[in-house]
């Protein structure tokens, strides 16, 4: 019975390492198939992490670009109206310089032209004294008045046709801004 019990014992130890052989075998591969999850994981994390810095930084120098661009607008527009304000004071001074007559003669006739029939005319009180020489030589017999609210040119209408034609250096300058205004963007933008 010994040789029996020996014998049963070492087919016992057999499937015993046998069985261990297979459970370590088992536990390999599960520590495998889930070293393998566990990096799936993290790399599909990481993958993710890594995409949402990439959108979140395509965001950040969007927004950097964008606010540059404001500022650059800004700017410019700034230099625009700078521009604009500069033309409205030379056009405010030069009711005083002694040219001034010929450029005022030259937007009356311009005025006349348009409105053969005036019979009336307004200018800037400080403007008369200056127009009246020159609706002397071209149409004497128009009726002028003062009007405060013009400067640097003259409005003419005409009652026999209700028209009227207004001929004045800020309307005019208003006219052609919008003209004028891309061309002059277009220098400020050079560098």
């Amino acid at each position: 019975m010994s040789d029996l019990r020996s014998l049963l014992a070492g087919e016992i130890e057999g499937e015993i390492a046998e069985t261990l052989r297979s459970a370590e075998q088992q536990v390999a591969e599960l520590k495998r198939q889930t070293d393998q999850e566990i990096a799936e994981l993290l790399e599909g994390r990481k993958a993710r992490l890594e995409s949402a810095l990439q959108a979140h930084l395509a965001r950040v120098r969007s927004a950097a670009e964008l606010a540059a661009a404001a500022r650059r607008i800004a700017a410019i527009d700034a230099d625009l109206q700078e521009v604009r304000r500069r033309a409205e004071e030379v056009l405010a001074a030069l009711p005083s310089r002694p040219e001034y007559q010929e450029v005022l003669s030259r937007l009356i006739r311009e005025a006349l032209e348009a409105l053969p029939t005036a019979d009336l005319g307004y200018l800037a009180p400080e403007e008369l004294p200056i127009a009246e020489p020159v609706l002397e030589k071209l149409k004497p017999e128009l009726s002028l008045r003062p009007h405060p609210g013009l400067r640097a040119g003259i409005r003419l209408e005409s009652t026999s046709s209700h028209s009227s034609v207004s001929n004045t250096l800020p309307e005019r300058l208003g006219r052609i801004w919008e003209e004028v205004a891309p061309q002059l963007l277009a220098i400020l933008r050079q560098p």
